[in-house]
């Protein structure tokens, strides 16, 4: 896929969704490294892509 970065293969899944955050919007990149932070591993309720999305209704 071109735009991607060449070691698209090689990132986690946070890593990713970092990225392509960062390319619509640094805050939202900042935002969702945030959240990670925050992020229990304990807490299987909460996943990448849950918070994606939270971080992304955010901004409406």
């Amino acid at each position: 896929m071109s735009g991607l970065p060449d070691n698209w293969h090689e990132m986690t899944a946070d890593e990713r969704v970092v990225w392509i955050l960062k390319s619509l919007s640094p805050e939202l990149a900042s935002e969702f490294d945030e959240m990670l932070r925050e992020k229990h591993e304990d807490d299987p309720a909460i996943h990448t892509v849950y918070m994606c999305a939270i971080c992304l209704r955010r901004r409406g």
